[in-house]
């Protein structure tokens, strides 16, 4: 009778033992590049390295005067709105493809225009999180190098 009565006891706190060692446990998962990038941005600032010292000053920080907003989907496309600051309507919207590569450290923007100012845009990824984005290019496409940062912030 004991050992029915132990065998009983055990029997019946093994799954009161189960299930409470079995918590859920509240996993921190960072969000991936392309998961940051995707939604709406808007290009406050540009710095250009104007001294070409390699160096980012202050004093080469200028807010972008025109509204410029960047949509990037989750599908790898997105569009460029563009309004001039003295107007109240968007003059341009172009469609793009964007790309993220080298272990998601760079994001090519390609836009669909091939007429377009800016056809490609090579960037490197600086600061990447979910209110903030700065993005350098190191060279333009007609052959001028010179960095160059824009700051993107999400709206």
């Amino acid at each position: 009778m004991k050992i029915f009565t132990t065998a009983l006891v055990i029997a019946c706190s093994f799954p009161a033992l189960m299930f409470s060692s079995c918590r859920k446990e509240k996993v921190d998962i960072i969000p991936s590049a392309a998961e940051y990038l995707v939604g709406k941005w808007y290009h406050s600032h540009i710095i250009y390295d104007a001294n070409d010292d390699n160096v980012f000053d202050s004093t080469e920080i200028s807010p972008v005067g025109d509204s410029i907003t960047y949509i990037l989907n989750e599908d790898g496309t997105g569009y460029l709105s563009f309004t001039p600051i003295a107007s109240n309507h968007i003059y341009n919207e172009q469609s793009f493809k964007w790309i993220l590569s080298n272990y998601d450290k760079e994001l090519e923007i390609r836009f669909e225009d091939e007429h377009y100012y800016y056809y490609s845009r090579h960037t490197r990824i600086i600061k990447l999180n979910g209110t903030d984005c700065i993005l350098q290019i190191d060279s333009i496409p007609n052959g001028n190098v010179y960095a160059q940062q824009m700051i993107l912030k999400k709206i």
